[in-house]
């Protein structure tokens, strides 16, 4: 059972004579047949396939189905698609042991940084704070400075602003982002 192969493992007692056999009935996991992606743009079938991380031929494993899932949405967050959603649908053949995956990608809004303003701070200016991040505003006018949401990269800015204020103690410091999502011009402003 610990092989991850069997969905379910039974031992029955068979009477043979004076004595007993054990029989064991394992009811086997299904294969992956094949894995079909729809809905996504940014990335091709082949990037996303390998983020999965499972391949065709490969025991079904709805463990590894779900970290690929989160692979596969850390990959579209890191280019500033914050609400995108990753569906799963299995197709499987009781009969053959074969499994159909279906991945469907819902990219949604890819976001750009509109502001980031500061409340509530008093030991530092606004500007020590804003330098301190890796998370920048999108600027027209600078062409390289892209300014997309990437919430890895925003979670650490937060661990990095309060380390800032830890040094000059402040060791119970909270920061709590809010956003304001303008979906008509797909822009964040981030108040923190």
């Amino acid at each position: 059972y610990k092989t991850q192969y069997f969905q379910d493992v039974k031992f029955d007692l068979v009477p043979d004579g004076n004595n007993f056999k054990v029989v064991v009935i394992v009811d086997e996991k299904p294969v992956i047949k094949k894995i079909n992606i729809e809905g996504n743009e940014q990335f091709t079938d082949d990037v996303l396939l390998k983020a999965l991380g499972v391949s065709e031929g490969q025991v079904l494993s709805q463990h590894l189905l779900k970290q690929g899932t989160n692979k596969i949405k850390d990959k579209y967050r890191t280019k500033g698609y914050k609400f995108v959603s990753v569906d799963m649908a299995l197709d499987t053949n009781d009969a053959t042991k074969e499994t159909v995956v279906n991945v469907t990608i819902g990219e949604g809004l890819k976001y750009k940084i509109d502001s980031i303003s500061f409340t509530g701070n008093t030991e530092f200016k606004s500007s020590f704070l804003r330098r301190k991040m890796q998370t920048k505003v999108n600027k027209l006018y600078i062409p390289f400075l892209k300014g997309v949401f990437e919430e890895t990269k925003f979670n650490s800015d937060l661990e990095r602003l309060a380390f800032e204020y830890q040094k000059v103690g402040y060791l119970d410091v909270a920061i709590t982002p809010e956003f304001a999502y303008d979906e008509e011009k797909q822009r964040i402003s981030i108040t923190l």
